[in-house]
């Protein structure tokens, strides 16, 4: 179906084409909505904008036909995360007791609306962005590739929009990995930018210090387009840093001749034979295309998950647990995990941001031997939901639990550096593999161009689901 190939291209094609008059913005947003409508049973959207996306597209074919200069993103239609504000149109936070009306778009969507962006729908999450939730107020974001795997999480809605072709692109979240996972789980890619890198004014706060929007697409070169268009300083964020966006596209095909690849050994014997083989053949062909691959240890990565979980949660137990009848309501893995963090002690707490400064410390000593780091995005692909279920009896099975949810992704977190998850390769049950690549903080240019490089050559780069 025509409809369905307009629905799977890149961004930058889809641009392209609009630009030059080969495919109207109204024939792609119906494209978008009537997938949307056919696969409703994704639950990838809590809201869909059906009526504003089609007055945009309108909008924006006269403004194509009259000759008036357009943005970049001009009749494309995005998707942005339930926990981001778009005006007039409910924030859910993917629960109905703390449903909201915007007011004013996130300065993130703003910024996308001013390069003609077309905002589709609102996307479904987690229960407050926490990750955990076991029951889903808006039906639980199905994974394309199979719906007995998880989808992963914050993010999980936008990753399976997008992978599913029924948003162009997506604005996500990532406070510990909720970006990347979910791309990793569902075959997208997902980027983390550097913390203060983008707004977050209009953004429901997860952990002050970590939180980060950042775009979820189907290729590299998407995500550079539109990470390029959302980041800058932010006078409403006081926290937005005051540092020049490179043009992330200009760089994006410098390859990675001479560039110094280190692989993350910690991360590497948590992963298992399939996710292990994955990044071992990733690690090859970065080498065939020139670069300097060799490992690197990081004591401090394996208290990662440790750390952002005795920093981040008791942020969200204070916000969240002040009503004990709200939170009797809440879903049962939200509940646990805020009664958990609300018994940390302040000496702990203490210990943690201690330890975190170290980890910092650490993560900069490597990236002046290295310029990007590499490691699976997750220990394995997508788990099956039943096993997310199962009942935690001893330390050893909590401690593992932690590194099966957000494993590999809350390093560069915590360290508020950039990292991005690429489609790596499939297990033989047909999921897909997430790479994970890192930088130092605020250098998404190299970041990206190491990506896109890899992409290039990667065995994961054109499948998608059939649905």
């Amino acid at each position: 179906m025509i409809s369905d190939d307009l629905a799977l291209k890149p961004v930058t094609e889809l641009a392209a084409l609009i630009k030059n008059h080969k495919v109207s913005p109204r024939d792609v947003v119906e494209a978008y909505l009537g997938r949307i409508k056919r696969y409703a049973s994704l639950h990838a959207y809590v809201t869909v904008c059906a009526d504003e996306a089609r007055t945009e597209a309108k909008a924006a074919e006269r403004a194509i036909m009259r000759g008036k200069k357009t943005g970049p993103l001009t009749g494309i239609p995005i998707g942005v995360k339930d926990q981001i504000e778009v005006r007039g149109t409910p924030t859910t936070l993917g629960s109905h007791r703390f449903k909201t009306v915007a007011k004013a778009d996130a300065t993130a969507v703003a910024r996308l609306r001013a390069a003609g962006a077309i905002i589709i729908g609102k996307q479904n999450c987690t229960l407050l962005s926490a990750g955990d939730s076991r029951k889903y107020a808006y039906g639980r974001p199905v994974n394309p590739w199979s719906q007995a795997h998880d989808s992963g999480g914050s993010s999980n809605g936008s990753a399976v929009a997008v992978a599913a072709g029924l948003s162009a692109a997506a604005l996500g979240e990532d406070t510990g990995g909720s970006i990347r996972v979910p791309a990793s789980y569902n075959g997208a890619v997902g980027v983390r930018p550097s913390w203060g890198r983008v707004s977050r004014r209009g953004v429901v706060p997860i952990m002050w210090s970590a939180d980060t929007v950042g775009p979820l697409t189907r290729t590299v070169q998407d995500s550079a387009l539109i990470l390029r268009i959302i980041s800058g300083h932010d006078a409403e964020d006081e926290w937005s840093a005051q540092i020049a966006v490179p043009n992330y596209l200009r760089q994006l095909k410098g390859g990675v001749r001479g560039m110094r690849v280190g692989i993350v050994a910690e991360y590497r014997k948590r992963a298992n034979a399939e996710v292990n083989l994955s990044i071992a053949k990733a690690a090859d062909a970065l080498r065939g295309l020139g670069a300097r691959v060799s490992e690197v240890s990081l004591p401090m990565a394996e208290l990662a998950p440790a750390l952002s979980m005795a920093l981040g949660d008791p942020e969200s137990a204070a916000r969240e647990s002040r009503d004990p009848k709200v939170l009797a309501t809440l879903d049962s893995g939200f509940r646990q995990r805020m009664a958990a963090s609300s018994l940390i002690s302040a000496s702990l707490h203490q210990r943690a941001l201690q330890a975190r400064g170290l980890l910092y410390r650490e993560l900069l000593a490597a990236f002046e031997r290295f310029d990007v780091l590499i490691s699976p995005c997750a220990p394995t692909a997508a788990p099956k939901i039943e096993s997310q279920s199962a009942t935690i009896t001893t330390t050893e099975e909590a401690y593992r639990a932690m590194f099966r949810s957000f494993p590999f992704t809350m390093l560069y977190s915590l360290a508020g550096a950039p990292a991005i998850s690429v489609p790596c390769r499939f297990t033989k049950d047909g999921l897909p593999i997430g790479l994970q690549m890192a930088a130092k903080p605020f250098d998404e240019a190299t970041l990206l161009r190491a990506a896109y490089a890899y992409e290039q050559v990667s065995p994961a780069k054109e499948p998608w689901p059939t649905l």
